[in-house]
């Protein structure tokens, strides 16, 4: 892996957002070199072979080929990344035993580095940190895609936190909303839903509760930044009062797709993966 993943102390307090594009940037399954590799039944058993019974059939329960190859690839990320980090640190660790939280949060039993996991439309991304003195601190991210919101074939986009999904917002969420639609074009709309979408279900995920413990209470400003594209790749966390972790909202280059993060750092990277390296690196 080209992209150094922490190891001096200078990058000690930096969070990692690797993640990778199942379909190569196209549009067509059949385009994709990852799929084709993973269309092979002897490699797709060998690869599910480092998974627990249990994790195995989960994935093979999935229909959809396209989400089934990502479930696969949401689960070695996390040991690829592992084991390239340790590689470059010289440091000599056990194989990766994963565990959950009460509400089903994935944790590590034998690691002290703080991940959470998110996929979407044929991404798959890991937020990952390695700083010893962040242990006991968590990570929430998730991804949102505004053609989601595309697909509920809503009469009017205000429908959506008016009546489909009001139970999810705050009144003065709702009246942010409504200011915000007075003077933002359709597309933006669309991204200010899926903000406050991926705002929510991170930090939730941050808490490690999921949706069980109801987004709406929740609250957010309607004035967080979607961070543009930065140099570099390299983005500051802000701090949403009155939240404790800090956040960075960010949309994934050459995509749609926004990004929410929420973790005790200052600051994190944007490491886009080749799928097949990960792939190819567990099969050979």
């Amino acid at each position: 892996m080209d992209t150094p993943i922490a190891g001096s102390a200078s990058n000690v307090d930096r969070l990692y957002l690797f993640y990778a594009d199942l379909l190569d940037g196209q549009t067509n399954a059949e385009d994709s070199k990852v799929i084709q590799v993973l269309r092979d039944a002897f490699k797709f058993e060998l690869l599910l072979r480092k998974f627990t019974l249990k994790q195995q059939l989960k994935i093979r329960n999935v229909k959809s080929e396209i989400d089934r190859c990502v479930k696969l690839l949401n689960m070695l990320i996390l040991e690829f990344i592992v084991e390239k980090y340790e590689q470059s640190n010289e440091v000599k660790g056990d194989k990766i035993v994963e565990s959950r939280g009460e509400f089903g949060k994935p944790q590590l039993e034998n690691r002290k580095y703080q991940f959470n996991l998110s996929d979407e439309k044929g991404l798959v991304m890991l937020a990952i940190g390695f700083d010893p003195s962040k242990t006991n601190t968590e990570i929430g991210v998730d991804l949102a895609n505004p053609e989601d919101i595309e697909d509920f074939n809503l009469n009017k986009l205000e429908d959506f936190y008016k009546l489909d999904f009001r139970n999810i917002f705050d009144d003065s969420e709702i009246e942010q909303l409504d200011a915000c639609f007075q003077k933002l074009e359709y597309d933006k709309r669309l991204s200010k839903l899926s903000q406050f979408w991926a705002l929510k279900e991170s930090y939730s995920k941050y808490l490690g509760v999921g949706i069980s413990a109801g987004l709406q209470n929740y609250i957010f400003s309607a004035n967080i930044e979607i961070k543009p594209t930065a140099r570099l790749n390299e983005y500051q966390l802000d701090q949403l009062e009155p939240y404790e972790p800090r956040n960075v909202c960010l949309t994934l280059p050459g995509h749609n797709i926004l990004c929410s993060v929420f973790a005790h750092y200052n600051s994190c990277t944007l490491v886009k993966l080749n799928p097949l390296d990960i792939v190819n690196h567990f099969l050979n």
